[in-house]
């Protein structure tokens, strides 16, 4: 009797142990289902990305490009799929390796220079002539962002006035070069910055009055400088009645005389 309940226990732990397993294998087969069905929905496509970074203004060749595979749900507004497509375009920025290559970031080649094709839709750009020190010591390079100060001399006096012309505008040139060659100084002689028709015509008016400085910055630094004292507003006080003391007994009280 004792045999036959041992026999019994075996029988009914292995029974147990091949419902657990047949359980996992089920569920192990589910899983992998879902990851197959996951994985088949998952659309993909080909896209441009920079394999190295391409300098601003530089005519972008095959050279500078790959293709990756990239989910299409994440690919960005306006990106190439493929090298031929990017191939002769100019960079209107600096695009940086790995970045996906975007009808934002790049310029289509006109007649004429290369510089043409970076200026932006409504925009002009403007060349004024500077110097060695007053181009930023020669550190200024295409793709800065600088703010440009006009300095004028009061006729008849020694006192010189400078005034804030223009903010945050980009340079597109220095002298006749559109791309960035290393952070080693060089004499500048002319600089051309892109700016709205209104702006240039400001940027003009300064550079024949006066001279032209330009203030290198940080074109992350968006900081809004008041352009003049902020007018505090005055809130006029409406005229109040005076009040006349009137005593009743020993109640005392202010009261406003009849008009």
């Amino acid at each position: 009797m004792h045999v036959n309940r041992t026999k019994i226990l075996l029988i009914g732990a292995m029974v147990l142990a091949l419902v657990a397993s047949w359980l996992a294998y089920s569920w192990v087969q589910e899983r992998a289902g879902v990851g197959e069905v996951a994985k088949e929905q998952v659309s993909t496509q080909s896209v441009a990305v920079a394999s190295v970074e391409i300098p601003h203004g530089v005519q972008i060749e095959a050279a500078h490009l790959k293709t990756v595979i990239w989910p299409i749900d994440l690919l960005p507004e306006g990106a190439f799929k493929t090298i031929e497509e990017v191939v002769g375009k100019i960079a209107t920025r600096v695009i940086y390796p790995e970045d996906i290559i975007t009808n934002k970031r790049v310029a289509n080649t006109v007649d004429g220079s290369h510089l043409a094709a970076l200026i932006s839709s409504n925009k002009r750009a403007v060349t004024i002539r500077v110097d060695d020190v007053i181009g930023v010591g020669g550190f200024l390079q295409p793709g800065n962002h600088v703010d440009v100060i006009g300095v004028r001399r009061i006729q008849g006096s020694t006192e010189v006035r400078a005034r804030t012309v223009m903010r945050d505008v980009i340079v597109l040139a220095v002298d006749q070069d559109i791309s960035p060659e290393g952070d080693k100084p060089k004499v500048v002689r002319a600089v051309t910055l892109e700016m709205l028709p209104t702006s240039a015509v400001k940027v003009i008016k300064a550079a024949n009055e006066g001279k032209i400085h330009l203030l290198l910055r940080n074109p992350a630094d968006k900081l809004v400088i008041n352009k003049g004292p902020v007018k505090k507003r005055v809130v006029k006080k409406k005229p109040t009645s005076p009040k006349v003391n009137v005593i009743r007994g020993t109640t005392r009280s202010k009261v406003k005389p009849d008009t």
